[in-house]
């Protein structure tokens, strides 16, 4: 799979090449991905005649173990397009080559946040991020995703029930343009592929004692933004439980709700030469 990089970004290509690289001069040559240059006994070389090739010094890390390292700067990542890549040194007059068959691959995108969100499959990246799923082999498959998203619209669980599903079971409609609209999705959808797998598990010996998976507290949060997104925060602008229900009524509820009674006396205090004594009636 080949490295995906937004225009402009820096990235470090990190690479052990299996010898000993003392006293030795290691660079990096790419360019825009193109058929395949001459090969020779050594594997593959990159085609660097024509003006797009590039070579850059690389910088060992470890030369003992054969590890070295070049930087993509933001110079080198500033047109989109497809590129390949090769570390290369010279050992006893022959050109090596790192990788020995094949290229370093990377793909340069121009990344632009969308205003609105109708594919079902753009909901898969934002879902995977909430759920910690980062890295291929993804856990949730792009199918098993859309289709918990596709049930979270039909169920009705978003707050405007104007959101729908088209008739090819592809895309949303109208699309979603607010961000909050987005989160809750999102965290609805979550929240579905959470709850069958909630509980964890534990076991103990006489020495040691292990619990893992547990995500309740993981859907607890699920459960509270979802509620503050749907139902916005109605005290945020009031010191106090007692002064909201006021400002709903208009009144002063707890007063006219109240009565309050006093019977007296219900002590008696006398003060004296030996002190002061209290006496309940």
């Amino acid at each position: 799979m080949s490295l995906q990089l937004s225009i402009g970004s820096s990235v470090r290509l990190l690479a052990t090449l299996g010898v000993d690289l003392t006293g030795q001069t290691v660079s990096f040559q790419f360019e825009p991905s193109a058929p395949a240059g001459a090969a020779d006994g050594q594997g593959f070389t990159l085609d660097l005649s024509g003006g797009a090739g590039q070579t850059r010094a690389a910088t060992v890390v470890d030369a003992a173990a054969g590890k070295v390292q070049y930087i993509l700067t933001t110079a080198d990542t500033a047109q989109a397009g497809v590129y390949r890549g090769q570390f290369a040194f010279t050992s006893g007059g022959v050109t090596q080559v790192f990788p020995p068959a094949g290229w370093l691959e990377w793909v340069v995108q121009d990344f632009v946040a969308p205003s609105e969100f109708s594919a079902l499959t753009d909901f898969c990246e934002p879902v995977r991020a909430v759920m910690g799923d980062f890295r291929p082999p993804y856990k949730y498959e792009d199918g098993a995703l859309t289709s918990v998203v596709r049930s979270v619209v039909r169920m009705g669980l978003l707050p405007n029930s104007g959101f729908g599903i088209t008739a090819d079971g592809l895309k949303l409609t109208p699309p979603l343009n607010r961000p909050s609209d987005l989160a809750l999705l999102t965290y609805q959808s979550a929240r579905v592929l959470l709850r069958p797998n909630i509980g964890g598990f534990s076991w103990r010996s006489r020495a040691l004692s292990v619990r893992k998976g547990d995500q309740r507290d993981f859907l607890r949060e699920l459960e509270n933004a979802i509620y503050y997104l749907a139902n916005p925060t109605q005290l945020t602008t009031f010191q106090s439980y007692y002064a909201w229900v006021n400002s709903l009524a208009g009144i002063n509820v707890w007063g006219l709700m109240s009565e309050m009674k006093v019977g007296g006396p219900v002590a008696t205090v006398n003060l004296g030469v030996s002190g002061m004594t209290v006496t309940s009636t």
